[in-house]
């Protein structure tokens, strides 16, 4: 597993049974942030393994250790309930499972339905970033200047949209310390 980046998470996991229990949908995240992002060729027990976009390797025991990392002794689950729950995730078709002896290669299903390809930067801009790059007419024609100037909005400090950027900002900070300020007047213009 990767130490870094980030995944997508789509909101229709609440329409999804996992969504109803947290041990589970715990569990579904760690197979989401598990799962090889590209194509890599891994080391594993000395044997070269290719592991496929949407694939990773484990055993039941190794994942449990995972999931239960850092977890309160009631929130942990048996390697025993791992298993069975990623049964459950086979037999619904979320994930395949490939197993021998020394290690099980899981593949989640649709893996490019929950995470795009692409780069997201594009489809969704960061207030700092550039905004993506308009389609212009196929014909030259020049156009008139625009009679109406744009207002921009700014909100007032005790607003509850400026208030919430204030405290995302401050949670941003707590978890980076090194983070770029922001100007939050920017961050609420997508807001609109």
């Amino acid at each position: 597993m990767a130490d870094g980046g980030w995944i997508a998470v789509q909101r229709k996991v609440q329409t999804s049974f996992v969504w109803a229990n947290p041990f589970v949908l715990k569990l579904w995240m760690l197979c989401l942030f598990k799962a090889n992002f590209t194509t890599n060729r891994i080391l594993f027990n000395g044997q070269e393994i290719q592991v496929d976009r949407g694939q990773f390797i484990t055993g039941r025991f190794a994942l449990a250790s995972e999931y239960n990392k850092g977890a309160r002794r009631e929130h942990q689950l048996s390697p025993t309930s791992i298993n069975r729950w990623l049964n459950k995730f086979r037999d619904l078709q979320m994930v395949d499972i490939s197993s021998n002896p020394k290690y099980s290669v899981i593949t989640v299903l649709n893996y490019d339905a929950y995470q795009p390809g692409g780069q997201l930067a594009d489809m969704y801009p960061t207030a700092s970033g550039q905004l993506a790059d308009t389609v212009k007419n196929s014909n030259n024609s020049k156009k008139e200047p625009s009679s109406h100037k744009s207002t921009k909005r700014t909100y007032d400090e005790q607003s509850k949209e400026l208030r919430a950027a204030t405290k995302l900002w401050e949670l941003i900070q707590r978890n980076n310390p090194k983070a770029k300020q922001q100007d939050l007047q920017k961050w609420l213009m997508f807001s609109d």
